[in-house]
């Protein structure tokens, strides 16, 4: 019923003033005051929740490196580590320094850098000894910072100023570094070993990505939608995400000009070009001098504020509605406010409201709350898939634990598991490549015939997960299997399927994909194309780098029969996978030694051309199928130095003076003298030819010869005594004397394999 304000209007507005005076202006107090208390708690929160979030990033960040220092500490006692500072001379040549020792050091660096992900190469100087071992390889300092690891700014010359001189927790700043050929930004982090001592033996070195540190501050919560600055005490940039270059042009202006404030809080805000604005938190700096800043969207910040002064705005229109209503209701008993509201709210319709009519613009505001409600509900459906896709990745990826908030969102998402068992597969493609629509069909259809009920999961390009829930351990295998023909069918090209451990609880699939990650490892050994469960192998297999059918080796390729020396390396890395039950990391080491096997040759016969194929290329190989053929190339390319060199003549006395002492080595009476009469020469010219063409002495070579040879005999069925007359000396002590020269370890110590 519709009143015009016209026909009473004595009356009507006398009552509605009188009742205005009642009610309307104490509820209009009350809203006034609820939106200005609401907007101040909500900003402060909201400021504090920015400035908690800035420094858990940097506790993180500080924490990361912190645990640097304490990895220094620790290698500086690792016993391999300590042995090589503290040995004599200035070089580590293979005549001091057995090359399984640093094969096992090089693999015991590798496997740290695994353990600490921030890490992306290590390298150890050892002072005075000009010898540099890392995780690229072993060279000297030259060689190094100028073919493995070259810096834009830094020659190899104040390399050597630098390693020279004591470093405590020195940290270069993020620049382009050449590493093994390739490009890389990386921050430097020098550390002089021991830590803290008074004389220093060796610098550590260890590279770290600039992308390490932008996951890391993409990984927080901060990232999502803001950008994250990290800089030095100067202000100077080292890391961002989502940055733009008016906002670090600002942070870094206000920090180089010791604008920030001394503790933690508001740098202000920054417009930028397109009309956006910024609000910019920053953070006190760590124990290196840097600093954190955080450069917020304006929107994001006031989101909640926005969202609290409309509910407080429309609280106090409610409340002033509410006072106005019950006036109107007081002054005209038969008119029925609430039935319109009732109706109106339910039907979703914008009526025409009279002039004058208090409820106008009420109506208009309910209006706008129902239309904000669709836009939501249609927003959710928008996001629907991606927001499955990052709750299932957090699943697999964490432990859910007491995670009420990620079940919560499961339930949401209706994303349900009928079945008791669950498993995670881990799948890599050969490349990035789209999967067909059809191909998820195809699968699902599958495994519904299984039993099985699966999601999907991406997790990058290519990398994507299988979650598996089954009513039987046994629906593993067949499950896996017909992904892997419908993979086929598909035309998609994968290197491997890891088949990750079963479980009873969701809270335990993050150890289920940890093993699926694990297996993929293992390709290693079944190449593309296979489906591999990490329980059919283990990595508890130990090799300590000592190959025993080197010697053969080289002298197949002296011989120059390469097709015997191929063969021969495939059944010796055949046996020593099946032997010790190898890991992956230690199979490319093996594969190292036997590669290294055309080297020694070619050095031993004096042979200047090295070939085309480099050792360190061998590490980076996936499968052991590739890893024997490139042994097989590069044993070609040997034996085809090898019979130039033959061809030329060149080297032919020695290299018949060598065969004899290979045969004659055992003879306590070998003598320079005696060789020489055998060949009818004079010992003077043997000497001389000797050195200039194997760049050392006779009595060296021999030695070595006599050392190596006594290695298989340490077994402990002979005494030192008998075995050093069995290779030749004359007495145990001169053995043992020259055992720890060559061997940097006495006869007892060592164990052959």
């Amino acid at each position: 019923m519709k009143v015009s304000l016209k026909q009473r209007n004595s009356f009507f507005v006398k009552t509605m003033l009188t009742y205005v005076l009642i009610f309307t202006i104490p509820f209009a107090i009350f809203g006034l005051s609820t939106y200005y208390w609401a907007a101040s708690t909500i900003k402060e929160q909201t400021d504090n929740t920015y400035l908690g979030l800035l420094e858990d990033t940097r506790r993180e960040v500080e924490r990361s490196f912190n645990a640097l220092d304490t990895f220094a500490v620790q290698l500086s006692y690792m016993p391999r580590i300590a042995k090589f500072m503290n040995m004599e001379g200035n070089s580590f040549s293979y005549e001091r320094v057995d090359i399984g020792d640093l094969l096992n050091t090089m693999n015991e660096l590798n496997i740290y850098k695994s353990t600490y992900p921030l890490l992306d190469e290590i390298v150890l100087h050892f002072n005075g000894k000009d010898t540099v071992l890392s995780t690229l390889g072993k060279d000297n300092t030259e060689r190094f910072f100028l073919d493995l690891l070259r810096y834009r700014d830094i020659t190899p010359d104040q390399w050597q100023v630098i390693l020279s001189e004591p470093n405590n927790r020195r940290i270069l700043l993020p620049e382009e570094v050449g590493i093994s050929s390739q490009s890389r930004r990386v921050i430097t982090y020098i550390q002089s070993l021991p830590p803290g001592g008074s004389g220093f033996q060796a610098t550590l070195m260890l590279l770290i990505r600039e992308e390490s540190l932008r996951q890391m501050l993409s990984s927080s919560a901060l990232a999502e939608q803001s950008a994250v600055y990290m800089a030095d005490a100067q202000g100077k940039p080292i890391a961002s995400v989502n940055g733009t270059a008016e906002i670090g042009s600002y942070v870094q202006t206000r920090l180089a000009a010791k604008a920030a404030p001394a503790v933690s809080g508001s740098l202000g805000s920054v417009a930028l070009s397109d009309g956006s604005s910024y609000s910019v938190y920053h953070s006190l700096p760590d124990s290196h001098g840097w600093s954190y800043t955080i450069a917020v969207p304006s929107g994001t910040v006031l989101a909640k504020l926005t969202l609290i002064r409309n509910a407080a705005i429309g609280l106090s229109l409610f409340y002033l509605a509410l006072g106005i209503g019950l006036s109107y209701l007081l002054a005209r008993r038969n008119y029925r406010p609430l039935a319109k509201l009732i109706e109106l709210v339910r039907s979703k319709l914008m009526r025409e409201a009279s002039p004058g009519n208090e409820f106008h613009f009420l109506e208009h505001t309910i209006y706008d709350m129902l239309t904000d409600a669709n836009r939501s509900e249609y927003e959710i459906a928008l996001y629907r898939p991606l927001a499955r896709n990052t709750c299932l990745t957090r699943l697999i990826t964490q432990s859910s634990t007491g995670d009420d908030g990620l079940l919560q969102a499961m339930e949401l998402l209706d994303l349900s598991f009928p079945n008791d068992l669950f498993a995670c597969a881990a799948l890599l493609l050969s490349e990035e490549q789209q999967m067909p629509e059809a191909f998820y069909g195809s699968v699902r259809t599958r495994l519904e015939e299984l039993g099985v009920t699966f999601y999907w999961v991406e997790i990058d390009e290519t990398n994507k997960t299988l979650l598996l829930n089954m009513e039987r351990e046994g629906d593993r295998e067949p499950a896996l299997a017909a992904v892997a023909e419908e993979l086929r069918a598909a035309s998609v090209a994968f290197r491997c399927i890891g088949a990750g451990a079963v479980c009873r609880q969701l809270a335990e699939l993050n150890r289920s994909y940890e093993s699926a990650l694990r297996a993929l490892e293992f390709r290693f050994l079944k190449g593309d194309g296979s489906v591999i469960d990490a329980d059919e192998y283990n990595e508890e297999g130990q090799w300590n780098g000592y190959l025993a059918e080197e010697t053969q080796l080289i002298q197949a390729l002296a011989a120059g029969d390469g097709s015997a020396a191929r063969q021969m390396a495939a059944a010796v890395m055949q046996h020593y996978v099946s032997r010790h039950r190898l890991t992956p990391e230690a199979m490319r080491y093996l594969g190292y030694s036997i590669a290294a096997a055309a080297l020694k040759a070619l050095e031993q016969a004096n042979i200047g051309p090295s070939p085309s194929f480099r050792l360190k290329d061998m590490m980076q190989l996936d499968t052991m199928e590739e890893m024997i053929r490139a042994i097989g190339r590069l044993y070609e390319e040997a034996v085809q130095l090898l019979a130039k060199d033959d061809e030329s003549g060149s080297g032919q006395l020695i290299r018949d003076v060598k065969t004899y002492l290979n045969d004659s080595y055992s003879d306590q009476n070998l003598s320079l003298t005696s060789v020489a009469e055998a060949f009818r020469i004079s010992p003077s010219y043997l000497s001389r030819s000797f050195k200039g063409v194997t760049g050392t002495t006779f009595i060296n070579y021999v030695n070595r010869r006599r050392i190596e040879a006594s290695k298989p005999l340490l077994d402990g069925s002979a005494t030192i005594l008998q075995v050093a007359q069995q290779v030749g000396f004359d007495n145990d002590i001169t053995f043992r004397r020259l055992f720890k020269k060559y061997m940097g370890i006495t006869p007892s110590q060592y164990k052959p394999s």
